[in-house]
This record gives structure tokens, sequence and C-alpha cells, in this order.
């Protein structure tokens, strides 16, 4: 039996999530750990969200660190699967490498270069030369490669788009997902950045993003914190935050180049040792907002300099606000 949802966005869709999770959920054991570990888990779940460019998570109890989303998704887009790099934003990334070098499940390489085929690009195609083909795939997991053992099998498996009545719509299959670490931590933020580049690629508006999943889990070591989060609500019902800035890059930026000079703008923000005034007045020319609003919060988080005003009380702004509180808390 399938379980159906549909949600306005990531944030309100959490806490529902959450708690069918918490009523409803089967506990089954787990290979995670030294056998104590088990989940909670729904099978066969569709889960919509209807403003996927909504995506940061504006839940207090989740804690979600959008430094990271936003550096995961950009190392995925890129095409890179290192693990030096995806550390400095995420220090568990090592424990889930086999060899403490790569991500041999990492997204990147599969989705830009499967066997010389940037799979991104050739969606693109497709859908400019055939704006109703039902060909438009990007194919994640590897048979070859991923029947072996390992800590990373890649969980999103295959995504596919529809672009029908001036809508890019978007969907990934996944053989399983954790709702904290994985759906709410990075797959759904980073599939709807690469829905919203496509559509705009193809001149078309960006529509739902569903999430199709054979296990909806979590494990129980976070049942505590789902038990928060189902009780939670999102931060943009309190006061009036207005919608982040949208993917919207100068016409003579290609969607790839834009990517590796978002790349050699976070090296120059994490490296330089410019004065943050300095490295923000350089940020504020970067030439596509999207990007260039999550610049200027990777400035917060390296050194601390406040994002622009104009930002302030923007959905990433918000975001950016509940990130430095959890990690500061914690110490990460």
């Amino acid at each position: 039996m399938m379980n159906n949802f549909e949600f306005p966005d990531i944030s309100h869709a959490l806490p529902t999530l959450a708690n069918n999770l918490l009523d409803y959920g089967a506990e089954v054991g787990s290979r995670d750990g030294d056998g104590r570990s088990s989940v909670l888990e729904l099978t066969w779940v569709r889960t919509t969200l209807d403003n996927p460019y909504r995506r940061e998570v504006l839940l207090r109890e989740r804690k979600a660190n959008i430094f990271a989303q936003i550096a995961e998704t950009m190392w995925v887009l890129s095409g890179r699967s290192d693990v030096d790099w995806l550390e400095r934003y995420l220090p568990r990334a090592r424990q889930f490498s086999d060899d403490g070098i790569v991500w041999r499940g990492g997204y990147g390489p599969r989705i830009r270069h499967w066997d010389g085929t940037d799979q991104v690009q050739n969606v693109i195609g497709l859908l400019r030369e055939d704006r109703t083909t039902r060909r438009a795939v990007i194919q994640i997991y590897d048979p070859a490669r991923d029947s072996a053992p390992g800590k990373d099998i890649p969980c999103n498996n295959w995504i596919a788009m529809n672009s029908r009545l001036g809508n890019l719509d978007m969907g990934v299959a996944l053989r399983s997902n954790d709702l904290v670490w994985g759906w709410s931590g990075i797959n759904a933020f980073e599939w709807s950045v690469l829905q919203e580049i496509i559509a705009f690629e193809l001149g078309i508006r960006q529509g739902s993003l569903s999430f199709f999943t054979a296990s909806l889990h979590s494990y129980n070591r976070h049942w505590t914190r789902l038990g928060r989060i189902s009780r939670d609500y999102p931060v943009s019902e309190l006061a009036e935050v207005k919608d982040s800035p949208r993917y919207a890059p100068a016409k003579r930026d290609t969607w790839s180049s834009l990517i590796n000079q978002f790349m050699e703008a976070e090296e120059y923000i994490r490296t330089s040792g410019d004065d943050p005034v300095v490295i923000a007045d350089k940020i504020s020319k970067f030439p596509e907002p999207m990007y260039r609003s999550w610049l200027h919060a990777l400035n917060l988080y390296w050194h601390g300099q406040p994002l622009p005003e104009y930002l302030a009380n923007t959905r990433l702004g918000v975001a950016t606000r509940i990130s430095k509180q959890f990690i500061k808390k914690e110490g990460i």
C-alpha cells in the first residue's frame, strides 16, 4: 500500500512525516552499527513538494545545517566525490567512505560523468528537442559497482523529469531514505536545486518534486528528536519571511560554468585571508543571485560576516540563524 503525502514545502512536510513514522512506522532491524540499531519504517512512500524551491528547513528542532546543505549540493553538481573537500562542512563524511578517499556511491560523478556522459546536459538536450519527451531520466544506481558490499551504496537511484503545461516536474526513486539525515538533511535540497537549474535552462517554471521511497525510516538514535520535530512548526509561520533568491544567471554564463565559478569562489572565501568585508564586496559581483546568496552564507560560516541586509529576512537568512545557533551549541 502506497503512503501518499503532498505538502507546500519541506518545512511543512517534516512534522507530518515524523509523526507518521512514530505513529505507524514498523520497527525493523538495521545493518547499521553493532546489531543494536533499529529503525521505524514506512514502506512505499510518495512525498510531493509543491514549492520545492522553498528548500530551507525552517524548523528549529530539526537543527538542519544550511551551510553543509549548500556545500554538499554544489559538490554533487560539480561532479565531485572526494571526501577531503566535503568533510570541511560534513565532519562525518569520511565515516561513509570505503577507502577514506572518495564516496564510492557519490552522486556527482554519476550524474555528470557516467562513462563520459553528462546526464544533466543530456536531459536538458532531450527536453529542448522534444518538450514532451518521456526519456529525460538520470540513472544513479550502477549494478556493476553497487551489487558489491560497502558502506556507500546509493540511496537515491533514479531521477525522471516531465515537462507539461509549462512546468518541469521531477521525481526521484529511492531504495532507502533516512528522514532525518538523508531526506531532510540533503536530498530534498540538492535535487530541488538540480530541478530549478534545468527548468531555467528550458525557460519554464519549476514544478513539483516527488520522492518515491521504498523504505522511509528513522534510526532509533533519532527517535527522541523525531518526537520533537513532530511537534514543531515552521518558523515561516511566525512572521513574514520572504523567499530566497531564485536561480537566474546572466545569459552569457552557462549552467556548468557557473558551478565552476561557485567552487572557485568558495575556495577564495575559505582560503584567501582577505578581510570578510572585502570578501563580501567581491561576492556581491557574482553573476547569479542564488549562488551569490549562498556565497554570502559561506562568508558568514567561515568568517562571521553578517548576511547583506536584503537577505536577512529571507528563508536563507532564517535558516542561517537557526544553523548558527545549532553549530555554536554543538561545537561544530
